[in-house]
């Protein structure tokens, strides 16, 4: 692929990106569709850049309401994603976490659960349904995968500290969710 070609898809999916975000869900799809046909040409089907475009596209339809073309650029993305990277990258948990969305936009529970079956997913059900011991194993988890993964003060770092904290909270455990806290920044005192 020539330099040119790269610019171009770049440019494309930016100003997709840019209308995506603009909530121009009408115009936003047209750039990425046209990111990806470029990118077809020249890579493999299941390339990894493939899967950036699908992603795209599928976020523009779900934000236009069209949860079955959502659906299938997710699931799209999750196969290409899967090929190339861990359970637990970050492109696949943003994944996975969009068709879980899509799936409960749907009404289809029975399947949401199925790709909510990642650590961060299973710990924020388990919260909702007060079941607080259980989902400080998974947010341990979540956060020992983090920070095997970032630098130390990383945003998802800090992410996973502030879930833990907030579970201790809810579990009236004020002592050591304060430590959290601490570790946070936030003054509790």
């Amino acid at each position: 692929m020539t330099t040119n070609h790269i610019d171009i898809i770049g440019n494309l999916s930016s100003l997709g990106l840019i209308l995506y975000y603009q909530g121009n869900y009408d115009d936003a799809p047209y750039y990425h569709r046209r990111a990806h046909t470029i990118r077809r040409n020249f890579y493999p089907f299941d390339h990894i850049d493939i899967a950036e475009s699908l992603y795209n596209i599928g976020n523009s339809f779900y934000q236009y309401g069209k949860y079955n073309e959502a659906l299938d650029y997710y699931l799209q993305t999750l196969d290409t994603e899967e090929k190339f990277h861990s359970p637990y990258f970050a492109d696949i948990t943003l994944c996975l976490n969009n068709i879980g969305c899509t799936l409960d936009q749907q009404k289809k529970d029975a399947k949401v659960l199925h790709y909510y079956q990642h650590p961060l997913k299973i710990s924020n059900i388990l919260c909702q349904q007060k079941c607080y011991k259980e989902a400080l194993e998974y947010y341990h988890q979540v956060f020992n995968i983090r920070e095997s993964f970032y630098p130390s003060g990383h945003v998802d770092i800090v992410d996973s500290l502030n879930d833990i904290g907030i579970t201790y909270m809810e579990m009236i455990e004020p002592k050591i969710s304060r430590n959290y806290c601490n570790v946070l920044g936030l003054n509790m005192n």
